[in-house]
């Protein structure tokens, strides 16, 4: 009897030692990020961690050691109705939704964030870990730095070369596509020169106009000593990335930067009686389909496309002829659903559930302090030494140095031997 009382205490010992608190800061989300990333922070509180989300989007359930500081709906009945939600009247513009667009309306969501009470009140607050989201949300670092502690970085999308860059895992633009571009991982010569091209003017615009914006607002409200959000980014002890090789193209990857694509497929529910009843009255199955509108979805139709499980149809373009051609040429070529179904069994194929791999390399982060073992040193290198152009400069400088110097040496050489050939003095004949 007393064993067994003594048990349960060590037991709940363990567990409230092994409980850590953790905050999610993610000033800037959809609502396709709580749907990819909410499971997570549910397993971590269901595991007995606690949960802080800053979102502007509310949750669909609660948990007891889950707390949320959402926007007002107010604030987010703005954002939602701003000229960046507008998705349909841009696609008709032809009008590409991207990071120019999305800057200035990010901002506004920081600084509604930045300016809650609830929010200025969590920096008195100890935590034993950040996770932050490294794509739109660069105005929260300044935040996140105050906590001095170990910050891991979610990517509800396939990682932009930005967030690589920030961890030192840049990927070569000769077979990686931006996720701008139109291009598979199997690219021919003018199609790498426009990826890098395009690559290069994102890279460049993020860098020196983006950025800075971001900096200021971080500099505003932590003040004008806040570290840089690259400096800040540098410090990362880990990138949790929703992606996988069966619908992603295979790329390089640093230990901290791990794929979890999948995390929020859990076993399947019944379906609510109106679309069950649906579901059941066709004869013959039924079409479901979805059409790119913003942010990666047109990314991921071409990779759909590339790999042959899927067609893009764009929605300013649809007729009725294009629409029926598209399906009969899905449901009548087997390669479709053969692809389908190769790479679902590619998906499954795992030695963990990703979502118990998410959770395993959050708790590994916080079980070892910030996991700097995971970190490589090419995070500290700046463009000129991570590809060794500086190396190739001094080489070729000195290779160019030999060869004038060799050159000058044997000509003084040949000079010095070669006898010395005396003018001809030829005698006039006076008459």
């Amino acid at each position: 009897m007393h064993f067994s009382k003594f048990l349960a205490l060590f037991l709940l010992y363990l567990s409230v030692g092994q409980s850590s608190k953790i905050l999610t800061v993610t000033f800037f989300a959809s609502k396709s990020f709580r749907n990819a990333f909410d499971p997570l922070f549910f397993e971590l509180a269901e595991r007995g961690h606690n949960v802080t989300i800053v979102s502007p989007i509310n949750p669909s359930q609660k948990h007891a050691n889950i707390r949320e500081i959402n926007l007002p709906p107010k604030e987010i009945q703005s954002l939602e109705t701003s000229k960046f939600s507008n998705f349909f009247e841009r696609r008709k513009e032809k009008e590409v939704t991207n990071i120019i667009l999305a800057g200035p309306i990010i901002l506004d969501s920081c600084r509604q964030f930045l300016e809650m009470k609830a929010i200025q009140e969590l920096i008195s607050e100890k935590f034993d870990l950040i996770v932050g989201v490294g794509l739109g949300n660069e105005c929260s670092f300044g935040y996140i730095h105050q906590f001095n502690t170990s910050l891991i970085l979610l990517s509800p999308i396939t990682p932009i070369f930005a967030l690589t860059d920030f961890i030192g895992a840049s990927a070569p633009r000769s077979f990686v596509p931006s996720i701008f571009g139109g291009y598979s991982d199997n690219m021919n010569f003018f199609e790498r020169m426009d990826n890098l091209l395009k690559t290069t003017w994102y890279t460049l615009y993020y860098s020196w106009i983006y950025l800075p914006t971001m900096d200021a607002m971080n500099r505003e409200f932590f003040g004008p000593e806040t570290p840089s959000v690259v400096d800040i980014a540098k410090n990362t002890s880990l990138v949790l990335v929703n992606s996988h090789l069966a619908v992603n193209y295979p790329r390089p990857f640093m230990p901290d930067l791990i794929d979890v694509g999948g995390l929020y497929c859990r076993p399947a529910k019944p379906l609510p009686k109106d679309i069950e009843d649906f579901v059941g009255s066709a004869q013959d199955g039924f079409i479901y389909f979805r059409i790119p509108m913003f942010g990666d979805q047109d990314y991921n139709v071409r990779v759909a496309e590339n790999k042959q499980f899927g067609l893009k149809l764009e929605l300013g373009e649809i007729t009725e002829s294009t629409l029926m051609a598209s399906i009969k040429q899905v449901l009548d070529d087997p390669k479709y659903s053969q692809t389908a179904k190769t790479l679902s069994n590619v998906f499954r194929d795992r030695i963990t559930q990703p979502l118990d791999t998410a959770v395993y390399w959050i708790e590994y982060v916080i079980r070892h302090r910030g996991a700097p073992q995971l970190r490589s040193p090419a995070r500290d290198l700046n463009f000129f030494q991570y590809y060794c152009i500086d190396v190739v400069f001094v080489l070729l400088s000195t290779l160019l140095a030999s060869f004038y110097v060799a050159s000058k040496t044997l000509k003084l050489i040949l000079t010095t031997l070669s006898p010395k050939v005396e003018p001809s003095k030829k005698k006039v004949k006076v008459k």
